[in-house]
């Protein structure tokens, strides 16, 4: 008997935890038949270890475990394997299938497309472009991944697009910063499930180094689009198979 457990992020701010919830309503509702449960990694009680032993009292012994996560870093490389071995150590006949975080998946890349075709209707003529990420200080793979879709966003928009992520490279403000010497207008497209602290603290950071003369513009999130469940659910089958 198999069941779902998707792990989200958490957060303190309540408001983004009910955006996560509504999403994994809309998630569950492609697999009516099968056993489903929400964990979060942080700031909330209802863990990994919580779900699984909810879902384990009902008789679930084979577990998918679905990241809801765009890049794989720490919390993928090292969070969910810790928290599933001391969930082995509780209960010696559970088996897992860990699915990839859908950063790359093609849906994800329609919509940020969608969001800078969207904004750039009000430019009078074309801005530099700069798709921003999380990224990782301990992680490579984040980065390369942006820079990849970075590649195929200037691709499929006829325009160049300069990737950055926040931690790690490439660096962001870097980025914006030789931006700003030869561009008026920025327009930047914050690669991220939704608005938050770090959207925040990117607009603060950019707002400091920029010149009068120079606007920077955002594309929306992209807000837990619910084209996402498709990625989630093609990765969630592929982790079957190789499971």
């Amino acid at each position: 008997m198999e069941g779902i457990v998707y792990v989200a992020h958490g957060s303190q701010k309540m408001g983004k935890n009910q955006k996560m919830q509504a999403f994994y309503q809309e998630l569950i509702q492609t697999h009516p038949e099968t056993e489903q449960g929400l964990a979060y990694l942080e700031k909330h009680p209802d863990t990994i270890a919580v779900i699984v032993a909810k879902m384990y009292q009902k008789g679930i012994r084979e577990f998918i475990i679905v990241p809801l996560l765009l890049f794989s870093a720490m919390h993928m490389e090292e969070d969910i394997p810790q928290a599933l071995k001391e969930v082995e150590l509780c209960y010696s006949d559970v088996t897992f299938s860990v699915s990839q975080p859908f950063a790359q998946e093609p849906e994800v890349v329609t919509i940020l497309e969608e969001r800078c075709r969207e904004k750039l209707k009000d430019f009078p003529t074309n801005p530099a472009i700069l798709l921003v990420a999380h990224g990782s200080t301990n992680y490579e793979k984040p980065g390369k991944i942006v820079e990849k879709i970075a590649k195929e966003l200037a691709i499929n928009l006829e325009l160049p697009v300069t990737a950055g992520v926040l931690y790690g490279k490439p660096d962001y403000l870097l980025e914006a910063k030789q931006l700003i010497q030869q561009h008026p207008q920025i327009l930047v497209i914050p690669f991220f499930l939704f608005d938050g602290h770090l959207l925040d603290k990117i607009q603060l950071a950019l707002t400091e180094i920029k010149p009068n003369t120079v606007i920077f513009s955002y594309t929306e999130t992209l807000n837990l689009d619910r084209r996402l469940i498709n990625g989630i659910n093609h990765l969630m089958n592929e982790a079957r198979v190789d499971g």
